[in-house]
């Protein structure tokens, strides 16, 4: 999954650069919108019940005013990785906003993938002004490999789900949004989408929910996100996630599980304010295989609850680490109401009550560097609680369960291969590959991919010929084998690079092929 996020990234580092030209459309439009063309929209725009409106990819659509745009039939907007679609304002000046999309009733199979959405501004007297860059009501858009960026709103910045709305949101980059609640994504009434494999990072909530905001009679299957330096200012808390579905009035509740929720942080002085990491509020939701660290708030620095004495949300198989707070560094249940939260096979800094819970150093591999993977000799290996309900792949996809028990936290220990640092032409970057200790490695590169693979005595081998290999050391004591490289100065921009290993000697029956891994060149 981080690879994935390396090339959202790299394809929306900054605001687009674009001119005015081609079409100037208002009103109803439909038919089909064409590579390399400039839509102008001077009037709010409309694909009404019954029509079909295709955006193909490297198209850059331009609000002039806070005008919306309304879905009610069928929008395809799929760009490229290199030929991006982009919804922006037209003026490079913040007088110059725009309102955002509004999906109603809209045809299930709409999908934008390879959109850069942002300056929207949506705040104001009335409830059609409420919600974020989108809002899908008694809709299920899919949202893939897109930015949301420097969008405003009072409910959810970049993306509000509302009434009937089982979207997916996947693999997309959300940053830099600002609301009320839900900075990044709100969960609203009778809303159940799939939020999974997204960078939510750098949004800002002034009430609750810097990241994620799951609201009342709302639920969500949230998992495998990188849920970073969010914050949330207000009364309530919840820097990262604030979940608040009223189990208690609705019987909603989410499942927010292989996650890692780091460096958020609520900054609000009330009483009421807590959760750096998650705010759980009358909320019994599955909190699992997490690794919530470094989140800080006033009480409950990883996670603040409060709700009836019974019905505490179930937390397992999760990391509290290195978070801080004046009261309840790592987890808090707020007294005044009662408050319980059932923690079990959790490594909790400081200690936690609970069935299997330990209080030991996690032993990540580099935590400085933001690098949350287990090593061979983690505490949380194999340490945790095989629940009826686990995933069965970690926050990267690997399997899940490797060994006869589930490991604490998002990562599984599993043989695979993976990069820290950008892919860039003539710099170098850090390779990394998990597996046995005094395992020998065998690096492989090429440009090209078999599909479907080989199947091989060592697993399904994805390279196909010609193929560039060597040897690549053997993994220490930690099971992490760290080598630093050099980039080729003739890879460019764009190029994605496969790269596989074998773990272990040739002609060892018990050695094995890693996953396939993309370097995306930036």
């Amino acid at each position: 999954m981080l690879r994935v996020m390396a090339i959202v990234i790299s394809l929306f580092g900054m605001e687009a650069s674009v001119l005015l030209a081609d079409q100037t459309v208002s009103g109803d439009v439909f038919g089909t919108w064409y590579s390399g063309e400039t839509i102008t929209v001077v009037g709010d725009i409309r694909v009404p019940q019954g029509n079909k409106l295709l955006i193909e990819p490297d198209v850059d659509v331009l609000f002039t005013g806070l005008y919306k745009f309304t879905i009610q039939g069928l929008i395809t907007a799929v760009g490229t990785q290199e030929q991006i679609i982009i919804f922006t304002r037209a003026y490079p000046n913040e007088d110059c906003r725009w309102r955002g999309f509004r999906f109603e009733g809209a045809d299930d199979a709409s999908i934008f993938e390879y959109c850069q959405v942002e300056w929207v501004w949506n705040q104001g007297s009335y409830a059609d002004d409420w919600h974020g860059a989108v809002m899908a009501k008694n809709s299920s858009p899919t949202f893939r490999f897109c930015c949301f960026n420097d969008n405003i709103s009072y409910r959810g910045g970049a993306i509000t789900t509302e009434s009937s709305c089982y979207s997916i949101i996947e693999f997309n980059h959300i940053t830099r949004n600002q609301a009320d609640s839900g900075g990044g994504i709100r969960v609203d009434w009778e809303s159940d989408p799939l939020i999974r494999y997204n960078l939510i990072e750098e949004n800002e909530a002034s009430g609750s929910g810097g990241g994620i905001y799951v609201a009342a009679k709302g639920k969500a299957i949230i998992y495998g996100n990188v849920i970073r330096n969010n914050i949330s200012s207000g009364l309530f808390g919840g820097g990262g996630v604030t979940l608040w579905s009223g189990t208690i009035y609705y019987g909603t509740f989410s499942h927010v599980f292989d996650n890692l929720i780091i460096n958020n942080r609520a900054t609000g002085s009330d009483i009421a304010t807590g959760g750096g990491g998650i705010y759980s509020n009358y909320d019994t939701s599955r909190i699992y295989n997490n690794t919530i660290l470094g989140n800080e708030a006033p009480r409950g620095g990883g996670l603040f609850v409060t709700t009836a004495s019974f019905l505490p949300p179930l937390v397992t198989n999760s990391i509290f680490w290195a978070n801080a707070a004046p009261t309840g560094s790592q987890i808090y249940a707020d007294p005044v109401h009662g408050s319980t939260v059932t923690v079990t096979c959790c490594n909790v800094e400081g200690g936690y009550s609970g069935t299997g819970n330990i209080d030991t150093d996690p032993l990540f591999s580099d935590a400085a560097e933001g690098d949350f993977h287990l090593t061979w000799d983690s505490p949380c290996r194999d340490a945790g609680k095989n629940i009826s309900y686990l995933s069965d792949v970690d926050f990267e996809g690997d399997p899940r369960i490797v060994d006869s028990v589930v490991d604490m936290g998002a990562d599984e220990f599993h043989r695979h291969l993976y990069h820290v640092g950008p892919v860039v032409a003539g710099s170098t970057m850090r390779v990394n590959v998990v597996g046995d200790p005094r395992a020998s490695v065998m690096m492989a590169v090429s440009m090209y991919v078999q599909d479907p693979p080989q199947s091989t005595m060592y697993g399904d081998l994805y390279l196909d010929w010609p193929v560039i290999q060597g040897s690549f050391g053997a993994i220490p004591s930690n099971g992490i084998l760290k080598k630093t490289i050099a980039v080729p100065y003739f890879w460019l921009p764009g190029e994605q690079w496969p790269i596989q290993a074998l773990v272990g000697p040739r002609g060892n029956p018990d050695s094995r092929l890693t996953n396939l891994h993309v370097l995306a060149v930036e």
